[in-house]
């Protein structure tokens, strides 16, 4: 691989290795008992604490501050995350973490980070290991020897910072390089998986990046943002004769894109300034005899909209407003900002993941309550679907394949999702007013609905950690015709019901019985012989019997309650004909 820059060279530098792979402090402490560790690691101050010859699971945060160490040998951290980063893991200010002959593990498949980022003294080493999280290094020091990094991405390396890495004998899976800063023109020539003897680089702003002996399975190139809404990102990214495993696009809060007919391929030529609308962005990226393997990452924060893109991941972040229309989205739908939208419409989801979450704890743009709108959209062979939100939306039109319980997570929060009936005729002709019951999982009746003109009636459900396997139902009425249709999480959209030409049959489900006492008094006139009024007061008890029925099977007590004001005008009705009854017997 070569990398070039405009107004610099590539500077290659040797690699050195001094002292002792586990030189610590004086204040050492050996576990035996991990229980006070279970929820989380926690050290500050100088502590220095080690792991060995354990096996923790490990469900809370890894925070190694001040001047701390946690040293991990010959053991087996078991990362117990219940979603998406739920937990982090933060080696900050001049904190020291060194794992030797050791496993660092997830216990589902899902992404784990661990963050170096603190000051310059903030290391992580890594040696005789083999580690399924993600390392971020922002800031501080990475070394890998002899070890493989296998998470769900790799090593995150930021130019944009000071951040060193230097990998020895060891496989990683991907090398994130994030690039943002000042304008600069950074050329990378012949960047491709595979074995690498020997490469160095180092970004403007002091960022080291040193590979000896070692393979790498696939590269990234993120192009990122400032937090800081005065600082922009205005590197030219020009990669040439390369191969990317992906290429990741951030765009920043207040901006504006449009794009379309691109994503993952190969590129002879290809610039996303010619090719594209883009307000407030001010970065650059040339593609030249390259190719995106796998798939374009599109992080949002402003406003954007894609058409016709292909082999694409949308992921929204902040108050981000997506529109994706007739796209490929081969690497999943994530949203993880606050109060986002999302629109996905006459698209295919083939592969990868369906996340809301709240990524709060991620980021200061990460948050909660999301939007997403799907029409005419399929979306099949999915990894994982998780669902850890607070309270987020989902409605509009999509085509769900039908085993995806399996690949569904719910380790907490709430869910809305729209529901669109449709009723008609076996001459798919819309019934108007046909009535459509929702009852719960336990057979309670939720709502009662007309249809419209077209046939349509649209019911919100709100599922949560408890309910989200659950079975709902649907009783479709138009008498004499009758249906029941199941609704659960993941259904299809609309929900297309079909009433036969055939008969219901009447069940008797409620048999009323009343003691009714009526008391009247009746007044006559009498004019022979004289004019004389006569009065009489009469009490009599009846005793009224009603039988009510349905023309449909379900669910009785719904029924009831959506007969309850008929059944009141019957027995209203019945009582008049008693009383009038009682005065023509007198």
């Amino acid at each position: 691989m070569k990398i070039t820059r405009f107004m610099s060279i590539l500077i290659i530098l040797p690699f050195i290795m001094t002292g002792s792979l586990l030189a610590v402090t004086s204040h050492k402490t050996q576990l035996s008992d991990l229980r006070s560790y279970e929820h989380g690691i926690f050290l500050q101050g100088d502590e220095t604490v080690i792991i060995e010859n354990q096996t923790l699971h490990l469900q809370g945060d890894i925070i190694v501050k001040d001047e701390a160490t946690l040293i991990i040998r010959n053991s087996r951290i078991i990362w117990e995350l219940t979603h998406f980063v739920s937990y982090i893991g933060h080696i900050t200010d001049n904190g020291k973490l060194i794992v030797e002959n050791s496993a660092l593990e997830v216990g589902i498949p899902i992404n784990a980070n661990l963050h170096v980022n603190g000051d310059e003294n903030a290391s992580m080493i890594i040696k005789n290991s083999r580690c399924t999280w993600d390392i971020l290094v922002s800031r501080g020091s990475l070394r890998v020897i002899s070890s493989s990094i296998a998470g769900a991405n790799g090593i995150f390396f930021f130019g944009q910072s000071s951040s060193h890495v230097t990998i020895r004998d060891s496989q990683v899976r991907w090398i994130v390089m994030k690039f943002a800063g000042e304008r600069e023109e950074i050329r990378i020539n012949g960047m491709k998986p595979g074995k690498i003897e020997h490469l160095s680089l180092k970004t403007l702003e002091g960022a080291k990046l040193d590979i000896a002996n070692s393979s790498v399975s696939g590269w990234v190139v993120d192009i990122d943002f400032y937090d800081d809404p005065n600082k922009y990102n205005e590197k030219h990214i020009i990669l040439e004769n390369s191969e990317l495993a992906s290429l990741w696009l951030w765009f920043r809060p207040g901006s504006y894109v449009k794009m379309s007919n691109w994503g993952a391929g190969h590129y002879r030529y290809w610039n996303l300034k010619d090719s594209s609308i883009l307000n407030n962005i001010k970065y650059d990226l040339t593609l030249i005899n390259t190719t995106i393997t796998e798939f374009v990452k599109l992080q949002v924060l402003g406003r954007a909209e894609f058409d016709n893109m292909k082999y694409i991941q949308v992921s929204s972040w902040g108050n981000a407003d997506i529109f994706v229309n007739n796209s490929i989205i081969s690497a999943g739908i994530l949203l993880r900002g606050s109060n986002d939208s999302v629109k996905i419409w006459n698209s295919k989801v083939i592969s990868g993941d369906l996340i809301m979450m709240n990524a709060s704890h991620l980021a200061g743009f990460g948050g909660d309550f999301h939007h997403l709108e799907l029409k005419n959209t399929q979306i099949y062979n999915l990894n994982e679907i998780e669902m850890a939100t607070n309270y987020s939306v989902i409605k509009g039109d999509v085509k769900l394949e039908s085993n995806f319980e399996r690949v569904l997570r719910w380790p907490y929060g709430r869910v809305l999702r729209e529901f669109t009936i449709i009723v008609r005729d076996e001459n798919e002709k819309p019934i108007p007013t046909a009535r459509v019951y929702l009852l719960d999982p336990e057979g309670k009746l939720i709502s009662s609905k007309l249809t419209d003109n077209d046939g349509r009636v649209k019911f919100s459900i709100i599922f949560n950690s408890e309910n989200y396997n659950q079975i709902w139902t649907l009783e479709i009425v138009k008498i004499p015709l009758s249906v029941t249709e199941e609704i659960r999480f993941l259904s299809s959209t609309p929900i297309t019901v079909i009433l036969k030409e055939r008969n219901a049959t009447a069940y008797v489900y409620k048999t009323l019985t009343k003691k009714v006492t009526l008391t009247s008094t009746i007044t006559k006139t009498l004019a022979v012989p004289t004019m004389v009024t006569l009065e009489k007061t009469v009490t009599s008890t009846y005793t009224v019997t009603m039988v009510m029925v349905r023309p449909t099977i379900g669910n009785i007590e719904a029924i009831v309650a959506s007969v309850s004001a008929s059944s009141i005008i019957i027995v209203v009705a019945v009582l008049i004909f008693l009383k009038l009854k009682m005065t023509k017997k007198y």
